[in-house]
């Protein structure tokens, strides 16, 4: 399955950047590099100095919320992320 964004399927990218802004830093910066740099779990990994499971774990948490949060600013089509290596 293909990696997709959730402002792209959304088609509100303002609010999209709104609840981006609301991450800390490293939320961000890893968000970034596993959809905007499309790094694998485990490059990420190598370079923030982390566990693979770490990664993996710290991705499953942040887009839930992410997502729920957007769903209270906006009506999103429904979708899927796959968290992959």
């Amino acid at each position: 399955m293909e990696k997709q964004s959730v402002a792209h399927k959304s088609g509100n990218v303002d609010i999209m950047l709104g609840q981006l802004k609301k991450l800390k830093r490293n939320e961000r910066v890893l968000l970034g590099l596993y959809f905007y740099e499309q790094l694998s779990i485990e490059e990420i990994a190598f370079i923030l100095k982390k566990s693979v499971s770490e990664v993996q774990s710290q991705l499953e948490q942040i887009l839930p919320r992410l997502i729920l949060n957007t769903k209270k600013d906006a009506q999103l089509e429904p979708f899927l992320f796959e968290i992959s290596g």
